[in-house]
């Protein structure tokens, strides 16, 4: 409520009055004030009646504003109305010092007529536009006392209404052209200014406390002439604002009648009320007994339009709504989970138990495909679950397939085949199904569950004998003849394929590609060969610490070298009658380094695992076997020591067969000089050499007791010459590293070491190009390439089977790597071309083991065994 109020420059009444009686001047209207035809200074008082101690001085107020002078400037192009000061500013100029004068009076100063405004300067920069550019001779003052000064002088005055100050001389304001908003604001202020809306601040919910209150207060009309008329009232002697409202009131009735509220007319939040029948209708054709009432819950009010014009109503909220509060514009929807089949509620009803609702203002519930939901109030389908102790296996959203949780899992209500797979659940922990301490299963057969600690312990404890047999399966084969006997084609043929079977698993080390399901399921059966056992529930017996299951895996060769160790230390304490059961120096040594050599391509992978870093889109890294454990970690640290441990290990390895496949032929040239000892130095060489092939047949001749040589001829036990010592360390030193030569051919003696090194090659892809997928694939077929043209150069292996199978193994092995380059940013046909190649390379692989197999097992059973 309010009205408004203008600012602007007024003069007094009967000036102006006197001014057109006599020349017919019209002083309220800026283009009356033009000298061209026109004399106003002669109806005011001048310049000089003007005391100038009353005054502000020029630089003392608005006229030094910059901003305002360069408008002006700028405007009216009257350079001479204002001064550029030494430091830059632009001030009005004041000839005096204390009256601005305009150029339509500047020349003759009589003749401008005085104005005055408060102390700064209201309304300056307004005059100053004005005046100049209509030609009106108004002098620009501004006075200590603006309200004394206007009332002792005869001039023109800043004022505004409605207000009392001058409301004696019932001034008149002079007219300019209309408020132009966007001239205004730009600076050009040669229009009005804009009135001011004076407001009365009211409670911002009086409409809803007091409908009819405000709409007869939005309906009050003041005109200007109606406020200052009653203020003039207020003037008189001993009158109250009581007094001259009531006067007013009772003089105006046709004009506040029409601000009546119709009591029929309700506001929003509110609807008809007949008081005759308690209650709310949607009518007012009887208007006798209707009133405006707060809609109560369970309703709303609705816009009613008809022929008296608009009103609301109370309507009730339909099915599927609901309104609580009351004086509501509206009913809200029931919510996800919710429905009401009822209109007029306040209130929704939740859905009960095997019932869903997955939309708003529903009417019913939705029923579950089967099985039953979490509890009251189910949101989506999603939440329709199986029992306990049953899991939904369905893989579309929506649909319910519940299957009995076997063995070794644990499904409470709501499980599914996803969150068993994720371990997380929508409706948080304690409903995520979960495999039993001490079970286990697979990604891809979540539902296979396997009790594998039992498995993995009785592995270890099978492991220790395993190592006892392979020492007897040594000692046996270094007794047996020396051609090459079926028995040893088949130990060199199982060892050809294992070393090839650890190529096939270091390849599923390698960075995840698209490929065949055959070529992942049969390289990630191989990753076992190089000790990526976590697939198979390693963590059963490790523990979920990732640097414990490490360190395991590398204490898994010292470990078995250790119990080697100790098995032959133990033999020594067998009684004189299990002599030949005790172990033999070379053989155990021997039986360590075939555990070794075996090995190699594992240690390899296992030592390169902690270097294996894979950057993720975030920027972070993490190893790609164990995405849990981020490099420059603490457990990085620990498990990087552990692998250059296993790495010093495995180069110690490696330089040990290097000296052995280097001292051999020097071995074998210094037998030929001891062979020409005189006596019978050529007996003793063959009695020795036989304890390389079959001790029994010299055992008649020389005998080793300990550090003596017995001689059954003479019956003597005597302390070996020195030339006998070097045979026996010669001969000892040779069957010691048998299981480096004895699968090869005498001039290939060598080929160990670089079959040893193969495995080192092989894993360094995987560690310097962990996030380059196709560098792994160029130095994986380059590495293989190279070994591939060495083997068929060569032909290393004893038995020429060997070697043509060798051959065939490495091609297939370096077309699997090359088909996996075809998958590195191709499109989907190449990668499904790809993937049968694939499928053609392993069959091919497999069908040439299957042969050997075959072959070897043949040539057992024929020679008898």
């Amino acid at each position: 409520m309010g009205y408004e109020g203008l600012s602007s420059t007024f003069l007094r009444r009967e000036t102006l009055t006197q001014a057109f009686l006599n020349e017919g001047a019209i002083l309220d209207y800026f283009r009356g004030w033009n000298t061209t035809w026109t004399q106003p200074w002669k109806y005011f008082d001048g310049l000089p009646s003007v005391n100038r101690s009353q005054m502000v001085p020029c630089n003392a107020s608005r006229f030094t504003v910059t901003q305002a002078n360069q408008d002006y400037l700028r405007v009216t192009g009257d350079a001479a109305g204002v001064a550029m000061q030494p430091g830059g500013e632009l001030f009005a100029f004041c000839p005096d010092g204390y009256f601005w004068l305009p150029p339509s009076c500047r020349a003759v100063p009589s003749t401008c007529v005085p104005f005055f405004t408060q102390d700064p300067g209201w309304g300056l920069d307004d005059m100053m536009q004005k005046v100049t550019a209509y030609g009106m001779p108004i002098a620009l003052g501004v006075a200590k006392s603006w309200v004394e000064m206007a009332l002792q002088v005869n001039g023109v005055f800043y004022w505004w209404t409605p207000d009392t100050t001058f409301l004696a001389y019932n001034p008149a304001d002079i007219k300019f052209p209309p408020y132009d908003p966007n001239a205004y604001n730009g600076g050009d202020k040669r229009s009005t200014a804009d009135a001011a809306k004076i407001s009365k601040i009211i409670s911002q919910d009086l409409s809803a406390l007091a409908p009819k209150v405000v709409d007869f207060i939005s309906s009050m009309r003041f005109g200007l002439s109606d406020v200052m008329g009653m203020m003039r009232d207020m003037l008189a002697p001993g009158q109250s604002h009581t007094d001259v409202a009531c006067r007013w009131i009772k003089a105006n009735v046709h004009a506040w009648e029409l601000w009546l509220p119709d009591k029929t007319k309700c506001a929003p939040g509110f609807g008809l009320f007949d008081t005759r029948l308690s209650e709310f209708t949607g009518d007012r054709e009887e208007p006798t007994f209707l009133e405006c009432r707060a809609c109560v819950s369970g309703t709303y009010s609705a816009r009613l339009d008809d022929n008296r014009g608009i009103t609301y109503v109370c309507m009730p909220c339909m099915p599927g709504t609901k309104q609580a509060s009351g004086a509501a514009l509206k009913c809200d929807f029931c919510q996800l989970g919710e429905f009401q089949d009822k209109s007029g509620s306040r209130s929704c009803v939740r859905c009960n138990i095997s019932y869903y609702q997955d939309q708003l203002g529903s009417t019913r519930c939705k029923p579950c495909p089967s099985g039953t939901t979490l509890g009251f109030g189910s949101i989506s389908v999603a939440d329709c679950g199986c029992e306990s102790g049953f899991i939904n296996t369905a893989s579309s959203p929506g649909s319910l397939k519940c299957v009995e949780c076997g063995e070794g899992l644990s499904c409470p209500v709501a499980s599914t085949l996803d969150g068993l797979v994720s371990g997380k659940a929508v409706f948080g922990d304690p409903f995520v199904p979960k495999i039993l301490p001490d079970y286990y299963s697979t990604v891809d057969k979540p539902l296979d569950v396997y009790r594998l600690q039992i498995l993995w312990t009785l592995a270890i404890l099978a492991f220790g004998p395993g190592l006892i047999a392979a020492y007897y399966v040594q000692h046996f084969q270094a007794r047996a003849a020396t051609n090459v006997s079926a028995q040893e084609t088949a130990v060199c043929a199982f060892a050809m394929i294992f070393s090839n079977l650890q190529c096939v698993g270091m390849l599923g080390l390698m960075m995840e590609l698209p490929g065949s399901s055959l070529l992942r399921d049969i390289s990630s059966a191989m990753q076992v060969l190089v000790m990526d056992i976590d697939s198979i529930g390693f963590n059963c017996v490790a523990g979920r610490s990732v640097p414990m299951r490490y360190s395991a895996m590398v204490l898994f060769f010292p470990l078995a070298v250790l119990w080697l160790m100790v098995c032959y230390l133990v033999s020594k304490l067998l009684p004189l009658r299990l002599q030949s059961c005790r172990w033999k120096g070379p053989e155990t040594r021997s039986t360590v380094g075939l555990l070794l050599l075996l090995g190699f391509n594992t240690m390899c992978t296992v030592a390169v695992m902690p270097l294996m870093c894979f950057s993720h889109p975030s920027g972070m890294s993490s190893l790609l076997k164990y995405p849990s454990v981020a490099c420059a970690s603490d457990e990085h640290f620990v498990m990087v020591v552990l692998g250059l441990l296993v790495l010093l290990f495995a180069l110690g390895f490696v330089a040990l067969c290097s000296y052995a496949a280097l001292a051999a032929p020097g071995w074998s040239r210094r037998r030929q000089q001891h062979s020409s000892v005189p006596g019978s130095r050529e007996d003793f060489w063959i009695c020795i050499r036989a304890a390389y092939f079959r001790m029994s047949q010299c055992q008649s001749t020389y005998r080793l007791i300990g550090p003596f040589l017995y001689t059954s001829a003479s019956l003597t036990l005597r302390t070996p010459t020195f030339h006998e010592t070097v045979l026996i360390i010669q001969v000892f030193s040779v069957k010691s590293f048998r299981f480096l030569f004895f699968r090869f051919r005498l001039d290939c003696w060598w080929f160990g070491v670089p079959l040893l090194l193969r495995g080192s090659l092989l894993s360094l892809p995987i560690a310097v190009a962990t996030n380059y997928p196709a560098v792994q694939v160029l130095m994986w077929t380059f590495v293989l390439l190279i070994f591939l043209v060495v083997g068929v150069w060569v032909q290393p292996w004893k038995v020429p089977l060997l070697n043509t199978f060798d051959c065939i193994m490495h091609v297939c092995i370096v077309m699997i790597v090359a088909s996996r380059s075809l998958h590195v940013g191709l499109k989907e046909d190449v990668v499904n071309f790809s993937a049968a190649a694939d499928i053609v390379i392993m069959s091919t692989l497999a069908a040439a083991i299957l042969i050997l197999c075959v072959v070897t097992a043949s040539a057992v059973v024929t020679s008898g065994g």
